[in-house]
């Protein structure tokens, strides 16, 4: 009574409309009955309920409250689902995954009419990649993701100043200012990328750590004198596994350098090791691409550790999506965008 009572009283405040019932408050909060903007009234909770409802329009849904049976429903419909759907309180947990969807496949059907088209990302192609939209993404990363793929991030090497002659340099180095350069190696993003290894590093960790007791991580191994530090040491009672988490970019060479790179970086480590241990000591890399390429091999590794693919499907997605968020947080880095 309270609740209603109140909002009855502010939607009489903020427009021009006689209301004296519930349904007519509620058409002031989804946005029927226009808002006096009047700097003396002052906002309240039910204020930021109206944006909500308005904030949707700017998403191409429309979002209304309606009565059935005496009880309060919202009915959407989108631009993508012109079919309305209506929620009651039964199932108004599914409200908000719904409403994220509505506004995903929006943007997907916005890219499709852009002029600048035909510039797709050529991802990996080889029987050991694989590349899908993870399940945890937030809507930034949604957003970074979706422009990266199709190769339209905001960057000076982007195709209409190719095509135009424009100034293509790195505004902060050099080298020429395309993807590639502003993910994976311009000095400008060192910081956020090693953060963005450490929470994939760490998320990989927590998954070896529910199996296997003896893991040290980003230390020297004791068993010989070096300067060495491999990110994940795991000792078994037969073996000796120097574990390195890499994330470059998603390209079938990229990804295949990094892993050679690896082994050569920890071949004589690993020789000096088994030889001190007389344990089989051997170098193993973990690769998740800057835009969330998974290197089956991966799986590999993980198996042979004793996890089946139930183990670890859960932490798969999150480090995955760990990856993209760092490469999407570089990006912000990179023009001076703080979140």
């Amino acid at each position: 009574k309270i609740l209603k009572e109140e909002l009855i009283d502010v939607a009489n405040s903020r427009t021009e409309e006689d209301i004296a019932t519930l349904e007519d408050a509620c058409k002031w909060v989804d946005g029927t009955y226009l808002h006096i903007t009047n700097k003396t009234i002052g906002k309240t909770w039910l204020t930021r309920i109206r944006h909500a409802f308005k904030d949707l329009r700017t998403h191409g849904i429309t979002a209304t409250i309606v009565f059935q049976n005496g009880e309060a429903n919202i009915r959407i419909i989108s631009d993508t689902r012109p079919k309305p759907m209506t929620f009651n309180k039964e199932i108004s947990k599914v409200l908000s995954p719904t409403l994220h969807q509505m506004i995903r496949e929006r943007y997907l059907a916005a890219w499709k009419t852009m002029n600048c088209q035909g510039h797709i990302l050529n991802l990996p192609i080889d029987k050991h990649m694989e590349w899908k939209w993870p399940k945890l993404l937030e809507d930034a990363d949604f957003r970074f993701l979706t422009k990266a793929k199709s190769n339209l991030l905001n960057l000076n090497a982007r195709q209409e100043k190719r095509a135009n002659h424009m100034e293509l340099k790195c505004r902060h180095c050099d080298s020429t200012e395309d993807q590639v350069h502003v993910i994976n190696l311009c000095f400008k993003g060192n910081y956020i990328r090693i953060q963005k290894h450490n929470k994939v590093q760490n998320r990989l960790v927590s998954l070896l750590r529910t199996k296997l007791k003896d893991i040290e991580v980003n230390t020297s191994p004791h068993e010989v004198q070096t300067t060495l530090r491999p990110d994940i040491i795991i000792r078994r009672p037969d073996e000796i596994m120097l574990l390195d988490v890499k994330i470059p970019w998603d390209s079938s060479d990229t990804i295949k350098a990094a892993r050679l790179a690896n082994k050569e970086k920890y071949r004589g480590l690993a020789a000096d090791i088994q030889s001190a241990t007389g344990k089989y000591t051997h170098v193993e890399t973990f690769v998740v691409g800057s835009l969330g390429t998974w290197d089956k091999r991966n799986n590999d590794v993980l198996r042979g550790l004793g996890f089946d693919f139930q183990d670890f499907r859960t932490f798969k997605d999150k480090m995955i999506a760990a990856a993209i968020t760092g490469s999407r947080q570089t990006y912000d880095e990179h023009r001076g965008i703080r979140r």
